[in-house]
């Protein structure tokens, strides 16, 4: 091979790994510098709610005022009033919240979670009301929903054997579509969505989560704001949503000392830059309770 054979092919051999770096810089470069810009845009959102809760915080314990700048180029912010939390949404080009369901950020719990219950229906019976397809003997106990008294049967199927139903009902007759649910099913009873999460095999259990409850503090050891996120996949993006929830702490006195956010103007904004102004409006307290209500605007 001569020598400008040689240059030539060394120049092809060069260009071709050129080349393929430049692929590769494509293909995973790109990704993974977004992924690192995202994340400090994450990182920046999280680092916002920390200064919120921080503020609030302030203004609750001093009753001074509170300013927090909100840069919302990208992201929606919604005072939720209502459920006595914040809500922070952006978006990211890639996961950067593996979960599709809320997990706290902050701290180890969050601020609300459904209330589970097990029902030991260890009463054996034939005697409640007769289901087309299911058997008539049934395992049978009692509870009650919103102080109101419901009977809690369950049935087996006549041809799997499978105890496989269960069905929560006052007196008289079951209506199947609207008393009983399988697993992974849900029944609302006294405006309260039941989610039926597991039965038993031998039908003397079920096990459900029913309405969601406050998991309170212990005042000064634990945070009172708390922070969680989920994140959903659309079509080219991931939509992240960041909550701050203000739930009610106890004290060693067994006292309750609760943040009530509200708001009555301008509470969602997004695409500019704002400013959320903070402010304490009253304190009530009672012989158990310390409420501080706080009133948020974002201008």
């Amino acid at each position: 091979m001569g020598k400008a054979q040689t240059s030539i092919l060394g120049v092809v051999i060069i260009t071709g790994i050129v080349l393929a770096l430049v692929s590769v810089t494509y293909i995973w470069g790109q990704p993974l510098i977004q992924k690192n810009v995202d994340r400090a845009h994450t990182n920046l959102v999280m680092d916002k709610m920390d200064e919120i809760d921080d503020a609030i915080l302030y203004t609750s314990s001093t009753g001074s005022n509170s300013v927090v700048d909100l840069d919302l180029s990208t992201s929606t912010f919604v005072i939720d009033a209502p459920n006595n939390r914040i809500i922070y949404q952006t978006y990211s080009t890639v996961p950067i919240i593996a979960s599709t369901t809320e997990v706290p950020i902050n701290y180890y719990e969050l601020a609300t979670e459904r209330e589970s219950k097990t029902y030991n229906a260890t009463w054996t019976t034939a005697n409640n009301p007769a289901l087309s397809g299911y058997e008539t003997t049934t395992h049978h106990t009692n509870t009650t929903i919103g102080d109101v008294f419901y009977n809690v049967t369950i049935y087996q199927n006549s041809t799997s054997s499978a105890w496989e139903l269960v069905c929560f009902w006052k007196a008289g007759t079951i209506t199947q579509l609207l008393d009983c649910a399988e697993e992974n099913q849900a029944v609302t009873k006294e405006s309260t969505t039941i989610d039926v999460i597991g039965i038993e095999t031998d039908g003397t259990g079920a096990y459900t989560l029913g309405a969601v409850v406050e998991n309170k503090g212990v005042l000064g050891s634990e945070p009172s704001g708390i922070v969680s996120a989920k994140s959903v996949t659309l079509a080219d993006k991931e939509k992240i949503t960041f909550y701050l929830t203000y739930r009610a702490m106890i004290s060693a006195d067994n006292e309750e000392y609760s943040i009530i956010l509200q708001c009555a103007d301008n509470c969602v904004a997004s695409n500019n830059n704002k400013k959320l102004v903070i402010s304490r409006t009253n304190v009530l307290m009672t012989s158990t309770e310390v409420n501080t209500y706080i009133k948020l605007e974002v201008q």
